[in-house]
């Protein structure tokens, strides 16, 4: 991806949209979700970035939490911990720290104590990293990881009966209003951009969340999905700016006529200025519980 992807800056321009879209998909997961009440949820949160996963979570889960983030950027661990502690301090909840550097924040409805951890999930065994965790999340991360990776979480989640939720996974279409003539040539391209490695093996893209439904159904686990839209409307900006720029060097590496890209960056440009654009952008959001009697069974 391009470099904004995983910048603090972008995590932060994009969480208000994140948060929109998984407000939307949350009624049709939160039955399954809050399905099988816990006392002490176990959260293993992959690729956190700034926490934002935990901030859009916790308070829906509700009850006691430990948290695990993990991330190959100790940078943004460090912005995840300011950013969790500013946001319960809002919320009126109490904030402490450990000698360990993790977090616990008491809020009306919850209680959740936080570690960061930075750990290169190309490299780490999955088995390694989940640990004894319940739940196994990631926000905007299994599109851009490959099938063999995506599997072998799969499959150790299975193994230890953790439940999944894998949110804003890209769904490949980009909706542009009003549309213009080469908005099929740059899909194209940033399409193909998507596929490209991004460290871990050739990335699923837009076919990510279907697959995992279908490969975590076949795993024994009940799945929901729902759509999760990015919705972009005229006075957003920034947000435009950023998606302008972002499809259009990524598709600038793929295209056989840079030419075309750049005068329809130029055109769209011209439609932020205006105050005319906007854009849809599909996600879809899963969650898959296991079936932990299962597990006992197997044991």
């Amino acid at each position: 991806m391009n470099e904004q992807t995983f910048s603090a800056d972008w995590l932060s321009l994009r969480e208000p949209f994140d948060d929109a879209a998984r407000t939307r998909a949350w009624p049709s997961l939160a039955p399954l979700a809050l399905g099988q009440a816990a006392d002490d949820r176990r959260i293993v949160d992959l690729a956190a970035g700034t926490g934002a996963n935990l901030r859009f979570l916790a308070p829906r889960l509700g009850g006691n939490q430990r948290w695990r983030l993990v991330d190959h950027d100790p940078v943004l661990l460090i912005s995840a911990r300011r950013q969790l502690t500013d946001w319960a301090l809002r919320r009126g909840a109490r904030v402490s720290s450990d000698d360990q550097q993790g977090l616990t924040i008491d809020a009306a409805t919850f209680k959740l104590h936080a570690e960061f951890v930075p750990l290169d999930l190309a490299a780490v065994e999955p088995l390694v990293a989940i640990g004894d965790a319940t739940l196994v999340t990631a926000s905007a991360l299994i599109d851009l990881v490959s099938v063999t990776w995506l599997q072998r979480w799969i499959d150790a989640c299975a193994r230890t009966g953790t439940d999944v939720a894998f949110a804003l996974n890209c769904a490949g279409h980009a909706h542009w209003r009003p549309a213009d003539e080469d908005d099929v040539a740059v899909a194209r391209a940033f399409s193909a951009h998507h596929r490209t490695n991004k460290g871990f093996g050739p990335a699923i893209g837009p076919e990510a969340a279907d697959l995992a439904a279908q490969r975590l159904a076949a795993a024994g686990y009940t799945v929901a999905t729902a759509d999760s839209h990015w919705s972009i409307d005229a006075p957003s900006t920034a947000m435009l700016q950023a998606m302008v720029d972002g499809h259009a060097r990524a598709a600038t590496e793929m295209s056989d006529s840079p030419e075309v890209i750049s005068r329809w960056r130029g055109r769209r440009q011209a439609d932020i200025e205006a105050g005319r654009l906007a854009l849809v952008v599909g996600h879809r959001d899963l969650w898959a519980s296991a079936d932990r009697s299962a597990i006992r069974r197997s044991g």
